[in-house]
């Protein structure tokens, strides 16, 4: 079990180049390739409207606006990836959107690395949304970089969130590339304190998780925390109070109607995040 390639998106919209950061970090520490990717979008035109001369030019001039700054954005992470001394790496350039841009090349990667957008620009609705579908989409986990992340390590003191679900424990596996090399690794379980805390199971099989991870070289220490605020509050105010530098968590999505959404405590992780998060569904 290793962390052999990365995949980043290159978004200016996640701050000045966190996640691109996280992921040379990562890259220089697992000896990874990594991709940078930068979507250049589209630009739509109604159909009513193709034939007009002045909004075909317009339009024009707006997709070489959208490649010109795919094309900086690729620039940008090459030097730095060779500033870095990062041993192999690549700056894609994709004619598309966003979301089917990252989609179609998480298939052939170990890992997605993405910037939380950031919520004072004018598009933070529709980048948050595509975020959101992302998540949904790819079959790899993700790691989630804060837009304002001043985070100087990185796995260095690891905080797992464990609910006992096939979500959570999905998201340990995977993250046992980031374990193996986290200093300090604890695994937190929260309860109501009316809840009876046991009734399924979650609690004895937290107690089984350290030795599991103790066969893949992995120390880790597990607590059961009482709180009565939302879950997500809950494992942020645990992260500052322990001075963790990435959360683990499973990422919950489930279909209502044509929709699928992703569950609240993701959510709520996804809107309020102070250090990276590694999510997998």
């Amino acid at each position: 079990m290793s962390l052999r390639s990365l995949l980043v998106l290159l978004d200016e919209s996640s701050g000045p180049d966190a996640a691109s950061r996280a992921a040379r970090a990562l890259a220089l520490a697992h000896g990874a390739h990594v991709t940078g990717i930068a979507p250049t979008g589209t630009v739509e035109v109604p159909d009513a409207l193709r034939d007009a001369s002045g909004l075909k030019d317009l339009a024009a001039t707006a997709v070489h606006l959208l490649i010109k700054r795919a094309e900086d954005a690729a620039d940008r992470f090459a030097a730095d990836c060779r500033k870095d001394g990062i041993g192999t790496f690549d700056a894609a350039i994709d004619s598309s959107d966003t979301v089917p841009a990252v989609s179609r090349r998480s298939h052939a990667t170990d890992l997605v690395v993405l910037g939380q957008p950031d919520p004072d620009r004018t598009d933070h609705v529709g980048r948050r949304r595509a975020l959101e579908e992302i998540l949904l989409r790819i079959p790899t986990p993700a790691l989630l970089v804060p837009y304002a992340c001043a985070v100087s390590t990185l796995g260095s003191r690891v905080m797992v969130a464990w609910d006992g679900s096939r979500e959570a424990t999905r998201a340990i596996s995977d993250a046992i590339p980031l374990l193996r090399k986290a200093a300090r690794v604890e695994i937190v379980r929260w309860v109501s304190p009316r809840a009876r805390q046991d009734s399924d199971g979650a609690v004895s099989r937290l107690d089984a998780l350290p030795e599991w991870l103790r066969h893949h070289g992995v120390t880790a220490t597990t607590r059961i925390e009482i709180t009565e605020t939302p879950v997500s509050d809950a494992i942020l105010s645990q992260a500052a109070d322990s001075g963790a530098d990435l959360i683990v968590m499973g990422a919950y999505g489930h279909p209502r109607w044509t929709e699928r959404l992703l569950g609240g405590a993701t959510r709520g992780l996804l809107d309020s995040m102070t250090v990276p998060v590694f999510m997998s569904r």
